[in-house]
């Protein structure tokens, strides 16, 4: 499924903001898998390469959205995975965004709200993207009191989810 990524506002038709029954209805002929933990409310469309995560307390409102294969994100007429590599995209984002935040495990757009995961970037260079991040904004701000617990949880949660954990 192609899956337009506009920055702090949607990717495909999920809109950041839209309440967990509205992007069920804008995904409906899907099984979902529903999950909750102390980090997050989220739901799997495994079929369509999806995690839907929502606020961490009720009602419950799109945040951000984990992309794996199936799943076709583009953004900026750029396919972010299953073409090009993560070194490929690392160089093709520090043209368009010179703050990157790059960490051993993912490349962080916050100018974007795109992060791109792969268990190691350095090594794994030449590998496309595990998964795909694209956040809300304010999604990664300390006011969300996150613990360092609960941050290792999430990405243990996108190594196990990437096949690398």
């Amino acid at each position: 499924m192609d899956l337009l990524i506009l920055p702090y506002e949607s990717v495909g038709p999920i809109k950041f903001g839209m309440a967990q029954t509205e992007v069920h209805k804008v995904l409906s002929s899907k099984a979902v898998v529903k999950t909750g933990n102390k980090l997050e409310k989220a739901d799997f469309f495994h079929e369509l390469g999806i995690k839907v995560c929502y606020r961490r307390s009720s009602p419950y409102f799109c945040s951000a959205l984990v992309l794996y294969e199936p799943s076709n994100p583009i953004f900026q007429d750029q396919r972010l995975l299953g073409a090009a590599s993560i070194g490929e995209l690392q160089a093709w984002l520090e043209s368009i965004d010179d703050s990157l935040e790059i960490t051993t495990e993912a490349i962080t757009s916050y100018r974007y709200g795109i992060s791109l995961h792969t268990p190691d970037c350095e090594i794994l260079k030449h590998e496309p993207p595990k998964s795909i991040t694209v956040f809300e904004k304010g999604y990664f701000d300390k006011k969300n009191a996150i613990s360092d617990t609960e941050i290792d949880e999430y990405i243990a949660e996108l190594k196990r989810l990437s096949g690398n954990g």
